[in-house]
């Protein structure tokens, strides 16, 4: 009843499916919404007005709806499926981006699910600007049509971007997307399948169309009929099909097996007969055909030869399969044990031992040197270490010689070489004997191994000042050079404090030297020679001479006078003019020119030339003659005093740089060195900066010699060791100054590179043993067989006797044949000689079974195994029944098909290995190079850092550790040390390769630039404009003007000449220049003081009849202490024609016409501009202009009188005279015009006229 009552609700249970399955399901499209973007950019509402007419934007709020199909307005929202009003959004904005909450609680994006797609739907919305008085504004309606398929899923759905316009000027950008719901399928969504797994169906959902696809082994409407695999009669040989779904088994009868059983099961397979029994295979059963020497049903059963005890000799018959095996007693062989053996017939005994020979034995008789059984041992005379102090013991024949340790000696190297012995030691010194050496004990003042070097006290170089260091025994003395003094001739002697300087001349203390600064009208060293101003003989007209103290005075001919004599009495002859003036006469009487110092009528005033104050620095003004005299303070000197000494003269500071002061200096120490002197070098180790490692004092520096281990500028850097992967085949582990390797299994050694030898225990007991890594392999020996070589082969295993017993041997076996056979195998028979094989019969004959690799009726033709060219990379050896081949290089295998994996070995320390044919290339890793990748590339080798930097090698890298002032991955890059102004505030930085420099500015001195000082408070300049410098000051002359007061006029001591080229080289001017004035054909007064040449200016001309370019070059010349006049200059030069000019100076002198070569440039560049250049052309050019003016007013006039003129003329003749008055004037007239004309353009000179060199 229950089982009725369970298949009763399974029934309805079932039907109530199959209903629920045919039942149509409601089909679900699912629609997501999102609001983007508002813009009303044109800030208007739907009828033209503002948002606000005060200016304002506008708040705005939305209304908007999604509808299926159309209605009839966009602001029907009375079919909308989804339906929404937000409140305010934003206030005073027209454009905005929506956020995720609209305001009033909508969430974006909406979602909304409906029915089956329709294909579109429609955006609806109403925008409105949010008044608090008059109730809102409507801003803008916006309604579209969306068209599109839905996605399969959510998962594949994207969104899709529409900008939905306003009816008037405003839009709004939202997102839509649009999918199916879960199983729900097709363009419109209205296919619904849900995938099944049960009784009701075995189904899944074909995402594109909704269609049910059965899973494997189902079928029908509902995937719910299992297919019947066994319809097809699939099993073979009786068996029976047992269907599954989607699959079948087969139950197979006895015999066969496999899917199909269509396998007929080999009962052969295990091997079920024994002894080398031949089995037949049947079905479902098998049968044995027994080897010789055995019989049964599986040939279990041996058949026993020793029963007719074939053994002699006590020896033991061991039953064999179809045979025997006679064990013989010692001293007995043969098959059957019946030969006794001779043991010393081997020659056993080894290194001349002698054999006796005894009854299954033997004895050796070792010579001396020799031990064991076989004499096979060499008696190791070492073995009892008789060489004592680590002397190595070399082992021979019954004897040992020992290679004593260095300092040792002896038969046994028990004797202490005394080194001592020999006197080593020089210059007194005590020997003290060590082992394989000896240390001497030097005396003061010598050093060395031997004490053979004196100490050179002179290497520190402990004299000062280019003094010479004269070494002596444990000490030195100084040789000074002359001006210094003093142990180490670091006192500079005070020449001054001799007070050798004569006529109150100041004294500068030099090195081994001084300077007199004479006073006016002496010189010499000391100032003691008064200058002979007559030397020049500046009198003329016969005048005689009288030197005085800075000055001479002329003794003039009756007819002379003047300073020099050099004018005639006239008007001023009888002269009032005082104190060597000069009288210039007058018709109506003279004036005279006073000689500088002196002013006045009568130049009877003498000038107070201390009234301006022109000694500086404090000093004491004391006026004479046209002159003045500077009494300076200490620190001071120069004619103004305006010179500071400059105490660093004498450089002072010995490892630095002088800094002069007032009176005194300041040494600004090189870096690394301190005290006054900058004497005392800086000890940088005492703080101790190497952490592992011994510290070595440098200049400014130190260098830290690290222990092993480490590295570093301060030896803190532990070095890896492991980083250049120095184990080979193992892990490194990095200790200090060192590495470890945990080696791999296979491996040892220091840097786990060595195979361990599994061959050395002797595995193969009989065979060659080869090592491999981490395990070994036995080459046996024929005859044996096994993992270590250990067991016999049983050659008669495979019964190789055709007709006869068979008895195993070591590596061999003997067959003892049947009666009427024959042969190691017994295969021959008498009636027929198979040469290669055996001899059998049937029925009713003999015949020759021939042996593998053998054919033909007496198997006399051998097979060629190599006919096939089995060897693939290799020649083929035909052998008998085979073939061997014989490989070339690289590659191995039967047949020689295998390449050598040529990288087993990890030949690549550092690289990854690729395998070739009897090679291998190593792909190094980066940083690496060689065959075996085992060179650790030296990447500073190419010495890549610059400036000095100091480079360290890495693996594949390198590091610049840079030389102070430098950075940049290479160093490559100058620090700009300037960048933080580390000069004060009246200096200039300037920066340098590695370093800067600070300068004052203009008008600073000191140290530290600290004193302003105004050089040019004086006004010392009289023609020219002061510049302030660090040490004293420079006067940049007026143009005409020169001299280092600027006190000189070109108009006076100039000299032009007009040159035809391109003047460059000036030096060279001026020095062909002195050799016409040094060594003229005539002289008017000769003199022994040499010209000295000096350029003043140059100037560009073009002549316009050649176009030439042309140089006018302006000079001076100074002799005798003074500078010439332009007349001395052009007397001298007088005889010098224009050929020898050219032929020295290399330039012809042009004579003629000149035109300026126009050059405007500025004045900041360090030249005049044209106009400052030839401002005397623009003066001509408006005189002209006045000319023209004054022309035009005169002709004007003439014009209006010409009638009146024409009235009084009367006859021919004054007619004739006026009109060539008129001519007259009319030329004038022209030739001003012309004038005037050719003065129009700006750039262009005043043409000049050059007769020859002239004075400026």
């Amino acid at each position: 009843m229950t089982i009725m009552r369970q298949l009763s609700e399974s029934a309805l249970l079932i039907t109530a499916c199959v209903i629920f399955m045919t039942t149509t399901v409601l089909a679900s499209t699912r629609i997501e919404l999102r609001l983007q973007h508002f813009d009303n950019s044109n800030e208007r509402i739907i009828d033209g007005g503002r948002c606000d007419p005060f200016g304002g934007n506008c708040d705005v709020k939305i209304s908007f709806c999604l509808e299926l199909g159309s209605s009839t307005g966009s602001q029907d929202f009375s079919n909308c499926l989804l339906d929404r009003r937000s409140s305010l959004i934003y206030t005073n904005r027209n454009s905005f981006d929506f956020p995720d909450v609209i305001p009033n609680g909508i969430e974006q994006p909406l979602a909304l699910s409906i029915g089956p797609w329709p294909g579109s739907i429609r955006f609806k919305a109403v925008a409105y600007d949010v008044d608090d008085i008059g109730g809102n504004d409507k801003i803008d309606v916006y309604d579209t049509d969306i068209t599109m398929d839905p996605a399969s899923g959510s998962s594949t759905a994207n969104w899709h971007d529409y900008a939905v316009e306003g009816h008037h000027s405003s839009s709004i950008d939202i997102r839509l997307k649009v999918y199916c719901d879960d199983n729900y399928y097709g363009d419109m969504c209205d296919l619904y399948c849900l995938a099944n797994d049960d009784v009701t169906g075995h189904y899944d959902c074909n995402r594109l169309n909704g269609h049910k696809m059965c899973h494997s082994g189902w079928t029908g409407a509902n995937c719910d009929v299992n297919i019947d695999e066994c319809s097809s009669s699939p099993c073979q040989n009786g068996a029976e099909c047992v269907d599954h779904v989607n699959s079948f088994n087969c139950l197979c009868g006895a015999g066969f097996t496999g899917t199909f059983c269509e396998v007929n099961i080999d009962e052969c397979e295990s091997l079920p007969c024994l002894n080398g029994g031949s089995c037949i295979d049947g079905n479902n059963e098998f049968v044995c055909i027994c080897a010789a020497g055995y019989f049964g049903n599986i040939c279990e059963t041996d058949i026993d030869e020793c029963a007719s005890q074939p053994c002699q000799n006590g020896a033991t018959c061991t039953d064999i399969i179809a045979g025997h095996l006679c064990t013989c007693a010692e001293g007995f062989v043969g098959v059957s044990c019946e030969t006794e053996l001779d043991e010393c017939t081997s020659s056993p005994c080894e290194n001349g031992g002698t054999c006796i020979d005894e009854v299954a034995n033997y004895t050796c008789q070792c010579v001396s040197g020799f031990e064991g059984r076989h004499c096979e041992l060499d008696i190791d005379e070492c073995h009892s270490n008789p060489c004592q102090n680590n002397g190595t013991c070399e082992h021979g024949v019954d004897s040992y010689n020992c290679t004593c340790s260095p300092g040792y000696e002896g038969l046994n190297c028990d004797i202490d070489i005394n080194e001592c012995e020999s006197g080593p030691c020089f210059h007194n010194a005590s020997c003290m004997d060590m082992v394989n050496g000896f240390q001497c004990l030097c005396t003061s003042g010598y050093e060395g191994d031997t004490c053979q070097y004196d100490i050179n006290e002179c290497q520190s170089v402990p004299c000062k000042n280019n003094a010479t260091c004269i070494n002596q025994i444990d000490g030195f003395s100084c040789q000074c050079v002359p001006g210094y003094q003093g142990e180490v001739c670091d006192v500079n002697i005070d020449e001054c404090s001799f007070q050798l300087c004569e006529n109150q001349a100041s004294c500068i203390d030099g090195v081994n030297d001084f300077t007199c600064l004479c006073q006016p009208g002496y010189t010499g060293k000391t100032c003691s020679i008064d200058i002979d101003e007559c030397s020049s003989n500046p009198c003329y007209n016969n005048a005689t001479c009288v030197d005085k103290v800075d000055s001479y005075f002329c003794l003039c001919p009756d007819q002379w006078y003047g300073e020099n004599c050099e004018y005639l009495k006239d008007s001023c002859y009888g002269n009032n003019c005082t104190n060597n003036s000069t009288c210039v006469p007058h018709v109506d009487g003279y004036t005279c020119t006073c000689q500088p110092g002196f002013e006045g009528d009568l130049c009877d005033v003498d000038i107070d030339e201390c009234a301006s104050s022109p000694c500086m620095n404090g000093a004491n003004c004391s006026h004479s003659l046209d002159s003045y005299y500077c009494s300076c303070r200490h620190g001071y000197h120069g004619l103004n005093c305006e010179f500071e000494i400059d105490e660093c003269q004498s450089s002072p500071c010995r490892n630095g740089s002088c800094v002069d002061g007032i009176a005194n200096f300041t040494c600004k120490c090189d870096p690394g060195f301190t005290g006054y002197f900058c004497e005392t070098e800086i000890d940088e180790c005492l703080p101790t900066p190497c952490y592992y490692g011994n510290c070595t004092d440098l200049i400014n520096g130190y260098l830290c010699d690290c222990f092993p281990g480490y590295n570093g500028t301060q030896c803190d850097i532990d070095i890896d060791e492991c980083q250049s992967s120095a184990c080979v085949y193992g892990s490194c582990v990095d200790v200090i100054d060192g590495f470890h390797c945990n080696c791999e299994s296979g491996f040892n050694g220091t840097l786990c590179d060595v195979n361990i030898d599994d061959c050395q225990s002797n595995p193969c007991v009989h065979g060659a043993c080869v090592d491999l890594v981490d395990n070994y392999r036995c080459e046996c020996n024929e005859g044996f067989t096994g993992e270590n070589c250990d067991l016999d082969i049983d050659e008669c295993e495979s019964s190789p006797c055709y007709h006869g017993n068979c008895t195993d041997m070591e590596n061999g076996y003997f067959c003892d044949c049947e009666d009427g056979y024959s042969g190691k195998v017994c295969q021959n028979c008498e009636k027929l000689n198979c040469t290669h094989g055996v001899c059998d019969r049937n029925s009713t004959d003999f015949y020759c079974l021939c042996d593998v690799g053998y054919h033909g009726e007496y198997c006399e033709v051998e097979d060629d195994e190599c006919s096939s060219s089995p060897c693939v990379f290799g020649r083929c050896v035909d052998e008998i029944n085979g073939y061997s081949c014989i490989c070339q290089q690289g590659y191995k295998g039967a047949n020689c098909d295998v390449n050598i994996d040529d990288c087993v070995s990890r030949p690549c320390l550092h690289g990854n290995c690729v395998d070739k044919v009897d090679n291998f290339t190593c792909h190094c890793y980066p940083g690496y190079r060689g065959r075996h990748c085992e060179e650790d590339i030296d990447e500073c080798q190419s010495s890549p850092c610059q400036n000095g930097a100091k480079c360290i090698d890495d693996v594949n890298s390198f590091t610049c550790t840079c030389a102070e002032g430098y950075k940049g991955s290479l160093c490559q890059d100058d620090m700009d040390e300037c960048e933080g102004n580390p000069c004060g505030e009246n200096q200039v930085c300037t920066n340098t390769p590695g370093g800067y420099q600070c300068s004052c500015k203009e008008n600073y001195m000191g140290e530290d630039c600290q004193h302003e000082v105004n050089f040019c408070n004086e006004r010392p300049c009289f023609y020219g404009r002061c510049i302030g410098q660090k040490k004293g000051r420079k006067c940049k002359c007026d143009k005409g003007f020169f001299g280092e007061y600027c006190q000189y006029d070109l108009v006076t001591y100039g000299y032009q000449m007009m040159l035809v080229g391109d003047v460059i080289d000036i030096k060279k001017f001026e020095e062909d220049m002195e050799k016409f004035l040094n060594h003229p054909k005539k002289f008017q007064r000769r003199s022994d003081d040499s010209a000295a040449v000096t350029v003043i200016n140059e100037e560009r001309y073009i002549s316009p009849s050649t176009g030439e370019h042309l140089t006018e070059l302006t000079f001076v010349v100074r002799r005798d202490g003074k500078y010439m006049t332009a007349n001395e200059i052009d007397e001298t030069l007088a005889d010098v024609d224009d050929e020898e000019f050219e032929n020295v100076l290399g330039y012809r002198v042009h004579v003629g016409r000149a035109e300026p070569v126009v050059d405007i440039r500025n004045e900041d560049d360090g030249t005049s501009s044209w106009l400052s250049a030839n401002w005397y052309v623009l003066i001509v050019i408006i005189v002209i202009l006045a000319g023209i003016i004054g022309v035009a007013v005169f002709v004007r006039h003439k014009s209006r009188s010409r009638r009146k003129i024409d009235e009084i003329v009367e006859t021919k003749a004054e007619e004739n005279d006026y009109v060539n008055m008129d001519a007259m004037q009319l030329a004038f007239e022209n030739q001003v015009f012309e004038q005037a004309s050719s003065s129009d353009e700006t750039k262009r000179e005043p043409v000049l006229e050059f007769s020859n060199n002239s004075p400026v």
